[in-house]
């Protein structure tokens, strides 16, 4: 597709130094006596491993709120496993056995379903002791070999960051984890408190279905049902007004910025505050204060000056 392969998808190569390798050639000349091809594996997720069908084949959508969550808590479990067995680089071995065991500890579709409408293990709440098990799982694959995990304090560590982003990229992606996530909310919520029944959903008639958020600049997506408390209480780029009062508008993330720096309303202290002059005015007033007060500022400015000469 580049130009530089064949029909095929091979390219040559005189050798297989550096220098070589960087020019490939779609075509075999006399002096080319190596050939290689990239090969693709794609990965498709079967969910019929984990659920029946007439479990995952309803709607395809959960809470984004409890998919979230569980896709977070699966990421950080499996970047602090990764860590107290291989603290530097992480071995694909490693990774994907641990990530194994991790999707095995989820128990999704186990032979023990949940009880619909059990009186003490709503969704909500089994989700909750799915994520506190998680918690632990780092510790229960840890082994006399891992002696990093005495003194790794992973929850603090720099460390915990940058294998989190590693493992997302490259053994545990958002889109795996959240199909994953979403299985188990189907499979822990027969009450259908937290995913729907339908096979087919659309916006208009599913509270499940993920959106995009509305506002310019921010890029969460989350179910239809939760978008007006995202809108209204935590988005960031939501334009909102002045709560002081003042004409002014601006991105939510900028509030407190425009309260203290730029906010026509907001409470100032005269500028001669230190030399005696108690007053404090709206900024917009500021410069009326100045010129009523000069005389009197003028006055404290003096006072001040000779207790410096006494």
């Amino acid at each position: 597709e580049d130009g530089t392969t064949d029909v095929e998808g091979w390219s040559y190569f005189s050798d297989f130094s550096a220098d070589a390798i960087q020019s490939p050639k779609k075509a075999k000349g006399l002096t080319h006596f190596v050939r290689r091809r990239r090969l693709f594996r794609m990965k498709t997720f079967e969910p019929e491993q984990f659920l029946p069908r007439e479990v995952y084949i309803q709607c395809e959508y959960a809470d984004s709120n409890e998919v979230e969550a569980l896709s977070a808590k699966m990421l950080e479990a499996l970047s602090i496993a990764t860590l107290l067995h291989q603290k530097q680089n992480v071995s694909d071995k490693v990774a994907l056995s641990l990530k194994a065991k991790l999707i095995d500890s989820l128990a999704i579709g186990d032979d023990v379903a949940p009880v619909p409408e059990a009186a003490d293990a709503l969704a909500s709440t089994r989700l909750m002791h799915l994520r506190k098990d998680l918690d632990s799982f780092a510790q229960k694959q840890q082994t006399r070999m891992s002696i990093i995990g005495t003194t790794l304090n992973c929850a603090e560590s720099q460390a915990l960051s940058t294998r989190q982003c590693e493992i997302s990229a490259k053994y545990f992606r958002k889109e795996e984890r959240e199909a994953i996530a979403t299985l188990a909310v189907k499979y822990l919520d027969p009450e259908f408190n937290l995913h729907c029944a339908n096979e087919i959903c659309t916006a208009e008639e599913c509270e499940f279905y993920v959106v995009s958020c509305p506002n310019d600049g921010c890029t969460r997506k989350l179910s239809r049902k939760h978008l007006p408390h995202h809108d209204q209480m935590e988005c960031g780029y939501k334009v909102i007004s002045c709560p002081l009062g003042c004409s002014d508008t601006f991105p939510r993330n900028r509030k407190d910025v425009h309260l203290a720096d730029a906010c026509s309303y907001r409470i100032v202290k005269c500028p001669f505050a230190k030399i005696g002059c108690p007053t404090e005015v709206k900024a917009k007033d500021l410069p009326d204060h100045l010129e009523q007060n000069s005389s009197s500022h003028l006055l404290l400015t003096c006072n001040r000056m000779m207790e410096y000469e006494n």
